[in-house]
């Protein structure tokens, strides 16, 4: 039996084409609207919020490429080490300022404190013044009395008469005349003036009283009497 001749049957290429690959790739992206970013966060598309992008900002290659700009110098300030300079000698004028400003504070407070404790001091050196004057009372001077004096007058000038003359003046004036005569040497210059001790505490006042009574001439004091009971002797002389 003979077997019936094969035909061969022409293959059809059933697969998709490339347009028809490209066709579904295109229906198969998901539908995204633009004005709805919810919609794309819901289909995945995105992730995350778009961020905002400030437009003033600089871009980080700029930071990284940007030098750093030169300092700017004031021609007027001065340099560092002029600075420190200035610095150094500005310190102790300080430093003489404050200590000026406590040494006028000290002086204000000691015035203060001077003030404050000067009228009770005063009155205690018044005090302490006062008890040493009635401990220690001022010696009163006894009154000068011409009566109370005896004197000698002699001549020793040369002239006749002059001794006698003198002791009728004091007499007249209230001194007692003891003795008058002659010294022994006719030739003394100048009054001369012996005073008894016991008299010697009224010397000054004696010398300016007998000025007083003769008016004229010099009288000098020349020592102590002590060979006489007078209160004082008068040896006449020449001026």
């Amino acid at each position: 039996m003979l077997s019936a001749p094969s035909k061969k049957v022409k293959s059809v290429d059933t697969s998709p084409s490339d347009d028809d690959k490209d066709s579904e790739k295109i229906s198969s992206i998901p539908q995204v609207n633009i004005n709805d970013p919810l919609s794309i966060e819901s289909q995945g598309v995105l992730n995350k919020k778009i961020p905002q992008v400030d437009s003033n900002a600089s871009l980080k290659i700029e930071e990284i490429t940007k030098a750093p700009l030169p300092p700017i110098i004031n021609k007027d300030s001065p340099l560092e080490y002029e600075k420190e300079r200035l610095e150094t000698v500005e310190n102790p004028g300080k430093k003489i300022f404050y200590f000026g400003v406590a040494f006028l504070i000290i002086i204000f407070f000691v015035l203060v404190l001077f003030i404050s404790l000067y009228p009770s001091l005063e009155k205690k050196r018044s005090q302490v013044v006062t008890t040493d004057l009635e401990i220690f009372p001022s010696p009163e001077v006894s009154k000068f009395e011409r009566g109370d004096w005896s004197l000698e007058i002699l001549n020793g000038s040369g002239i006749p008469g002059l001794a006698k003359e003198v002791a009728d003046k004091l007499t007249d004036s209230g001194y007692e005349v003891a003795k008058t005569g002659n010294a022994p040497d006719g030739n003394y210059q100048g009054n001369q003036v012996f005073i008894n001790k016991n008299f010697l505490n009224k010397k000054d006042q004696f010398m300016e009283d007998i000025k007083v009574v003769m008016q004229e001439g010099s009288y000098s004091f020349i020592g102590e009497l002590a060979d006489s009971t007078s209160s004082a002797k008068i040896i006449l002389g020449k001026e």
